[in-house]
């Protein structure tokens, strides 16, 4: 079950046509034990990722949006809720729903770019070995490493191998990319050409794309739609749609401002709810 957007609704210049809701998360809940006591990570949670989506989940560090996203990726089992993808209940990862972490070193260092994302498909995808070699050569050549296809990780840069990463994950052809702050440990410069790059294959692709940040910047840059979650435990305080992209600065401005309010206020939130779904073990 969606939660209604605010601000306008009607679609983006240049953003892609949306479709009909891919992924449902229903009222769910993560908690994880420690000693002593349960912790909720997220708390209630509801929203609908359509296809075509950039949906961008927005929070403070601490939030649950991270283990919101590996629950989605069928890594994590939600102790409260639903979550279903094309209708069907997530139970286990899957070549449907592929991850790009913020770990820059998430390659196989003992394969080459080609080799990462060939292993993927013959292991995930069950292709055989030459049609597995060419879907990763195109892959490799669209997101720009077509003169690395043959070097190995620990020779690439942050950028580089985030690239890898994509390919690898876009090689499989997944219903949706799950992305965890993926550009957070890389510079400025190069973070803000990735961003760029992105955006033209989610359009070139026809992706739906489902992106974790803390950065209410790169939400805006990067989202059709932007869910706020309230700081630790993650709970749904608002969705917007995104802005676009020839939107007036002001009108960028106000939406950032809109956000940023939240996503600060969300803390006090959070003290006024503290101990409320978490309990002694």
């Amino acid at each position: 079950m969606a939660t209604a957007p605010n601000g306008p609704g009607a679609p983006l210049p240049g953003a892609p046509l949306l479709g009909a809701a891919l992924l449902s998360v229903d009222r769910v809940s993560l908690q994880y034990r420690v000693p002593g006591r349960l912790v909720t990570a997220v708390h209630d949670v509801s929203f609908d990722v359509l296809t075509g989506d950039r949906f961008v989940l927005l929070g403070p560090s601490g939030c649950g949006k991270s283990s919101l996203l590996k629950a989605i990726a069928g890594f994590v089992r939600p102790s409260a809720g639903a979550i279903r993808l094309k209708g069907e209940a997530v139970r286990e990862p899957g070549p449907d729903r592929m991850m790009v972490f913020q770990d820059l070193d998430q390659l196989l260092p003992w394969q080459t770019v080609a080799g990462n994302v060939v292993s993927a498909l013959r292991r995930a995808g069950g292709l055989a070995r030459g049609p597995a070699e060419a879907r990763a050569a195109e892959m490799i050549e669209r997101v720009g490493l077509a003169k690395f296809a043959d070097a190995y990780p620990h020779t690439l840069s942050g950028g580089m191998k985030q690239r890898a990463a994509l390919a690898r994950a876009l090689a499989l052809r997944p219903a949706m990319l799950l992305m965890d702050e993926p550009f957070a440990a890389l510079d400025a410069l190069t973070r803000a050409t990735m961003q760029r790059e992105l955006l033209g294959l989610s359009l070139d692709m026809a992706l739906t794309v489902l992106f974790v940040t803390h950065s209410v910047e790169e939400a805006l840059l990067i989202g059709t739609r932007i869910l706020v979650l309230s700081a630790h435990p993650g709970r749904v305080r608002a969705e917007f749609a995104g802005v676009a992209p020839d939107a007036p600065p002001a009108a960028k401005e106000r939406l950032k401002q809109r956000i940023e309010a939240l996503v600060m206020a969300s803390d006090h939130l959070a003290s006024n709810h503290m101990g409320e779904p978490s309990h002694a073990g």
